[in-house]
């Protein structure tokens, strides 16, 4: 941290502000701010989160918080931002500002960014805490186009949003019941893309030009081209099935071996 940035005076002074319901102060104080992280611009984003952290640990969020916020960002403040593995969204629902952590999320705060630390997400933060409401708003930010992701998406234990409502905890019946409902109404955009079952035309020169291929026809040819088809050839691997195991001979007299 460079020295020229005392953040504790800046948070006091920005507390203040906030206090006195002072604009021109408010003001007056993110312009030092800006001053002195211009001498100091390595931590600009570090800084500007502290002091959204100020925000969100004061005792309530009215009126007046909701602004510092909003003068906050206007400023330069970077809401996604990762203060110890969190970004602003996930500190205003682990602190509890059920208030706060929904104006991120009409702000357009990313639900799905995972703690650096849990590995969990805005959903799993709300669904820890019992809160339906924030669950639900949650999931109402998720566009259809990352549904998917609401699956494959997991914390540091391994489960996803899905797997919560079976995992023991103090959850209501409400957030349990919005969970199974939420997947079963969307259970057309929430499942992964399945691979196509259509395979690309698969280019065999490499097959049929390999040395076992080129020596074995060599030699029969040298010697007795009739019994090139009878000629058994190496077995190599399929490559459309090498995954179980199986081989498969290349393209004999313009017929195939089904495998």
């Amino acid at each position: 941290m460079s020295a020229t940035v005392d953040q504790e005076s800046l948070k006091t002074q920005f507390n203040k502000a906030i206090d006195a319901m002072d604009e021109k102060l408010m003001q007056s104080v993110l312009a030092e701010v800006n001053d002195i992280l211009r001498a100091a611009p390595e931590v600009r984003k570090e800084t500007f989160s502290v002091l959204v952290h100020a925000v969100l640990n004061r005792e309530k969020f009215a009126l007046s918080e909701q602004k510092s916020l909003e003068k906050l960002r206007q400023a330069g403040a970077d809401f996604e931002y990762m203060q110890d593995g969190q970004t602003s969204l996930l500190y205003a629902i682990s602190a509890g500002k059920s208030g706060a952590a929904l104006w991120f999320i009409q702000q357009g705060a990313n639900v799905l960014v995972q703690d650096g630390n849990t590995q969990q997400t805005a959903l799993m933060y709300a669904m820890v805490q019992d809160n339906w409401m924030l669950l639900m708003k949650c999931f109402e930010a998720v566009p259809k186009e990352k549904h998917p992701a609401l699956l494959t998406t997991r914390d540091a234990q391994g489960y996803s949003i899905f797997d919560y409502p079976t995992l023991p905890g103090a959850y209501g019946d409400n957030v349990r019941e919005f969970v199974a409902q939420w997947k079963q109404n969307n259970q057309k955009t929430c499942v992964p893309p399945a691979p196509s079952s259509v395979h690309q035309p698969l280019d065999l020169t490499p097959l049929l030009s390999s040395p076992p291929i080129v020596a074995h026809y060599d030699s029969a040819i040298s010697t007795d081209s009739e019994n090139v088809a009878s000629t058994p050839l190496p077995l190599l691997p399929d490559p459309l099935h090498s995954d179980r195991g199986r081989q498969c001979r290349p393209f004999r007299n313009e017929r195939t071996n089904n495998c």
